[in-house]
């Protein structure tokens, strides 16, 4: 056979191997990878020496133990009388007999083709030897394979390569060259898996609890805390201290709301403590909520008039009167009408001139102011001094303060507690009228209270 023809045929096996295993049943994962290392030929009986070799290759499985090898390498063949380079191209099957494990042992055999190049002739070569010429050959070898990630492994092996020619050293005898390599790769997986067929996932069937299954017992089934969204497995969802199901069935509050009301209560503090009513945030409908008659004035939230007096809680604590205590409710002197951040003049009161002392004719004034502050004892207030335009204007300020201060001292003397007293001087500011007359000057001239509980 020609060597050419010889080429021929080497290839063609080679390509109708390759198709053979991808038409079998393969998956469609491909790896990749090249590898190094060291080649020495085995000619005449006689050892060279290593020389470099080189392969990139790629894999492919086809079964569960067997993977297709097709690779391309560059090697060189030498010994002290001879180099020759070769490139070769192989097809091989390598086959695992371990599965699902991170170091894999195989073992490998196949065919392939070698150009060569003599570069370095030795003194007894064949004369008649061309220095370019392809041989086919056979291949087979062991190996072992270390995954250190899902896409990525490392690769050790050895091989024997059979020749079927005996010229690779140029020197023609009756006996066919060979070689040995031994490599160290690494491959990466390339994941070449078709799109597989959309699953149809087989509906779940509902579960259907039954009917009366009360997981957390208080009450009220599972299906029921579902429907209105409390927690099947805590009794007291809101954490007020009633389970769900007294809530729903026996006090019809809410039992995702500790206060059902928002009167600042809990529900059961209203229902146990005081027997307020927890869905009505004022339960005697006298204006003030359940919360601030038990908390702010310690009246009773189930009596309109808890000092029974005749007027209401609410009334009273508007007025600044005790609502716990009856004798204010009917007030029998004269009193100033006050409501909050509304200001009452106090006229009558007088001062000399540009002096603090207050004069006798005042006094009717400031005993009406006495007896209101009596009467609403709950009040406090502010007494606010005021003058006119003339002269300078701190003057003016300091002699406001002054006469303020002399009113809410004058009261503290009669006995009204100073913590419910305070006294600011404004000077000409906030004028009632014009300053242009003596008359409006007067009128400017004046004490004032304001309610500032």
């Amino acid at each position: 056979m020609m060597k050419s023809d010889l080429l021929v045929v080497s290839i063609l096996v080679v390509f109708l191997s390759s198709i053979t295993v991808q038409a079998g049943p393969i998956e469609n994962n491909l790896e990749i990878g090249f590898s190094g290392g060291a080649v020495m030929g085995l000619m005449e009986s006689e050892t060279g020496d290593f020389g470099p070799a080189g392969f990139i290759f790629m894999q492919t499985p086809f079964s569960k133990h067997f993977r297709a090898d097709f690779g391309l390498g560059m090697g060189e063949l030498s010994d002290s009388s001879y180099t020759t380079n070769i490139v070769s191209f192989r097809e091989r099957f390598l086959y695992y007999p371990l599965l699902n494990s991170r170091i894999s042992p195989y073992v490998n055999f196949g065919i392939g083709g070698v150009y060569y190049t003599i570069k370095d002739m030795p003194p007894n070569n064949n004369v008649s030897l061309e220095e370019k010429n392809f041989a086919p050959f056979a291949t087979t070898g062991i190996g072992v394979s270390f995954q250190a990630k899902r896409s990525l492994s490392f690769d050790l092996s050895g091989g024997y390569n059979y020749s079927f020619t005996n010229d690779l050293n140029a020197i023609g005898d009756k006996y066919n060259d060979s070689y040995i390599e031994v490599l160290a790769g690494i491959k990466f997986v390339i994941d070449m898996k078709s799109k597989e067929p959309a699953i149809v996932q087989k509906i779940k069937e509902p579960v259907i609890e039954p009917v009366n299954v009360d997981i957390d017992s208080d009450g009220l089934t599972n299906t029921k805390e579902k429907s209105i969204g409390t927690d099947e497995n805590n009794p007291d969802t809101d954490g007020d201290g009633l389970s769900d199901g007294k809530e729903v069935n026996t006090h019809k509050t809410d039992p995702l709301k500790a206060d059902s009301d928002s009167d600042g209560l809990l529900d059961k503090e209203e229902l146990e403590n005081y027997k307020t009513n927890p869905l009505k945030a004022d339960s005697d409908d006298d204006g003030l909520s359940d919360s601030e008659e038990i908390i702010k004035y310690k009246t009773n939230p189930l009596i309109v008039d808890t000092d029974g007096g005749s007027v209401d809680d609410f009334k009273e604590v508007e007025r600044g009167s005790d609502p716990l205590n009856k004798d204010d409710d009917i007030i029998k002197e004269e009193v100033y009408e006050i409501a909050k951040d509304k200001k009452v003049t106090l006229e009558g009161i007088v001062f000399n001139s540009g002096s603090a002392k207050i004069i006798p004719t005042s006094m009717k004034t400031l005993e009406k102011t006495l007896s209101t502050l009596k009467a609403f004892s709950k009040i406090k207030i502010e007494i606010q001094g005021y003058s006119d335009n003339t002269g300078k204007y701190d003057k003016n300020v300091v002699l406001s303060q002054k006469r303020a201060d002399s009113v809410r001292d004058w009261l503290i003397n009669k006995g009204i507690d100073a913590c419910r007293l305070t006294a600011k001087g404004f000077g000409p500011e906030n004028p009632v009228t014009s300053n242009e007359t003596q008359d409006g000057r007067k009128k400017n001239r004046r004490i004032e209270f304001i309610r500032v509980d």
